[in-house]
């Protein structure tokens, strides 16, 4: 195996485990040791992989990230109706909340310990600003893909669709009824198309 994907099989197993600590006790409990230990790795070679806790934490929030951005640009290669776009995109989204809860209860467990706590607030806030870039980047996209340009403020909308499904994530870690949050991202996408209109040839972009 190559070296570069030593490192990433390494990365992944302290994100995995990681994740479980998080999970189980807090975040303040995933320390190195206990990180390596679940890992099965030897504590040492931590810092092969990433340079310090705040390192891996960060990571965990990317990693959710690329893995929801992927998801979604996945169904932005056909052309469709806005309205359908936008439904996919948002149905693509929630299958990675389906199919990787445990990631979404870490990334919410990072936010919580951020506001009790002075140190892991910076990743909190990484976390949460890599999210918004990520959903404006795709709302950009459909945008230019479909030939329109939003009503509202390209940031404004961002907002709204961070905090809706932030709530409906939420939600589903607590009832695990995702049909509900499915019926409300069918309605949310057909609320998010209606602020886009077609641009004229001479309008300015």
């Amino acid at each position: 195996m190559m070296e570069a994907e030593m490192i990433e099989l390494g990365r992944n197993q302290l994100v995995q485990a990681a994740v479980v600590q998080i999970n189980l006790a807090g975040v303040e409990s995933a320390t190195i040791a206990k990180v390596c230990t679940g890992a099965g790795l030897d504590e040492a070679d931590f810092t092969d992989f990433f340079a310090d806790r705040r390192g891996l934490l960060l990571h965990i929030g990317a990693s959710l990230a690329h893995m929801e951005d992927a998801a979604v640009r996945a169904t932005l290669s056909r052309r469709r109706s806005l309205t359908e776009t936008v439904r996919l995109a948002l149905l693509a989204l929630w299958a990675t909340v389906e199919e990787h809860p445990e990631l979404q209860q870490a990334a919410h467990e990072l936010t919580f310990s951020g506001m009790r706590h002075g140190e892991p607030i910076s990743v909190a806030q990484a976390q949460h600003e890599a999210y918004c870039a990520c959903v404006q980047q795709i709302l950009e996209a459909i945008a230019q893909s479909h030939g329109i340009k939003w009503e509202r403020p390209v940031t404004e909308l961002t907002h709204l669709v961070v905090s809706t499904v932030d709530g409906l994530k939420l939600g589903y870690l607590v009832s695990k009824d995702s049909t509900a949050a499915r019926q409300v991202l069918e309605l949310f996408a057909y609320h998010v198309a209606q602020h886009g209109r077609r641009t004229a040839k001479n309008d300015p972009k």
